[in-house]
């Protein structure tokens, strides 16, 4: 499909590093389920001029290979012109393979930079330090990578799965956000720590809880460790605990009235 958009002639690394803005441009269009139909609009025209770009970019950088190597099958054409720095062309190269594949990591999902840092120094790699800096200095400027944007999809993810504000922050520390963008992705999210507690509680342990034993120890124990590795603190460990109880026990009695059941 990407050679027939592009060129039967486009290189098959070309080709690769294209579909992979493909789909970063799809994912920054479309993955973003709450955009309105006006929103998205105004999400594509920022996007697709960068995807623009990166293309371009990828293209240039390949075609010097390109012209080296001459088509498929063929002897390697023979230039005129002499290459009088081969190390720029070296690196020119080794910074179109460091883009291609942090694209391709952002393609896949959101990354911070040092998330996208970490990756991009794998053994498997190799790639030169100042190479990865520059690139992901270039991508943060050009808003290809956000922390801030990383920070609010990742906390949003989170949430929705259940998870505090204590275990959310020290996972976005380990992944290299701190400071005033944790901080304002935390703030972005306006939820309600205790409900959400209590929603991870019920979702749980609904099913294992009974009236009988909802008060037991043993029970409320067993709950409160689950809250507290999930990250929430001990006043909203205790409160979504009691509630719980309460509701529990609150079914039960609604079920024993005459004309219930």
């Amino acid at each position: 499909m990407v050679a027939y958009a592009f060129g039967a002639e486009t290189s098959r690394p070309l080709q690769h590093a294209t579909l992979v803005r493909v789909l970063w441009l799809y994912r920054q269009v479309f993955a973003y389920p709450r955009l309105s139909t006006v929103a998205g609009v105004a999400r594509l025209s920022i996007v697709a001029p960068r995807f623009v770009q990166s293309y371009t970019m990828a293209k240039k950088n390949r075609e010097p290979d390109r012209k080296s190597s001459g088509k498929s099958g063929d002897a390697p054409v023979e230039t005129d012109t002499e290459d009088t720095n081969p190390d720029s062309a070296k690196a020119e190269v080794t910074l179109a393979t460091v883009r291609d594949k942090a694209m391709e990591l952002l393609a896949r999902r959101e990354h911070s930079r040092a998330e996208l840092k970490d990756k991009l120094k794998r053994r498997e790699y190799e790639y030169p330090a100042d190479f990865i800096e520059t690139v992901l200095d270039d991508f943060a400027e050009r808003n290809l990578q956000s922390d801030e944007r990383f920070a609010e999809v990742y906390v949003r993810s989170r949430i929705n799965r259940g998870f505090g504000e204590t275990k959310i922050r020290s996972e976005l520390q380990s992944r290299g956000v701190t400071g005033d963008v944790m901080l304002l992705a935390l703030e972005a999210a306006d939820v309600n720590w205790h409900d959400n507690a209590e929603a991870a509680l019920t979702k749980k342990f609904s099913s294992a809880v009974r009236a009988e034993n909802v008060r037991s120890q043993k029970i409320r124990a067993k709950m409160q460790r689950f809250l507290q590795n999930r990250g929430y603190n001990p006043d909203q460990i205790i409160s979504a605990v009691n509630r719980m109880a309460d509701l529990v026990e609150a079914n039960a009695e609604s079920s024993l009235e005459p004309g219930t059941g």
